[in-house]
Order: structure tokens, then C-alpha cells, then sequence
């Protein structure tokens, strides 16, 4: 079960990373903005799930 997990979660990455590249590529984002929305997608989404009231304490700086 976690095998199936972790590899959903490459291939995910690797999808949102391809794409977020083709639009800087081709001029739709800035690479800034693809940076943010590529945080918010892997990263902030899940904590705003399974912490809903707030990051938890250990966030990274």
C-alpha cells in the first residue's frame, strides 16, 4: 500500500514540475510564480488538510 503511495507521489511531482516548466517555458508564468503555485500544490495544500487551524510549529524557515 505505501509502495503505491510514494510512487502516485513521483509521479505527481513529476507531472506538476513538467508542466509548471512548458508554461515558463512558453511564457506563461515566471519562474517565481511557478515556484509559488508549485509550494502551494505539494506542499501547502497538504498542511491546510491535515492542519486546518494553522501550519503546525515545526514549519521550515
Amino acid at each position: 500500500m505505501a509502495e503505491g503511495v510514494y510512487g502516485h507521489m513521483i509521479i505527481s511531482r513529476e507531472n506538476i514540475a513538467h508542466t509548471l516548466a512548458k508554461k515558463v517555458e512558453n511564457d506563461g508564468y515566471r519562474m517565481k510564480e511557478a515556484s509559488l503555485l508549485a509550494e502551494r500544490l505539494l506542499r501547502n495544500n497538504a498542511l491546510e488538510l491535515f492542519f486546518p487551524k494553522g501550519l503546525p510549529r515545526s514549519q521550515p524557515s
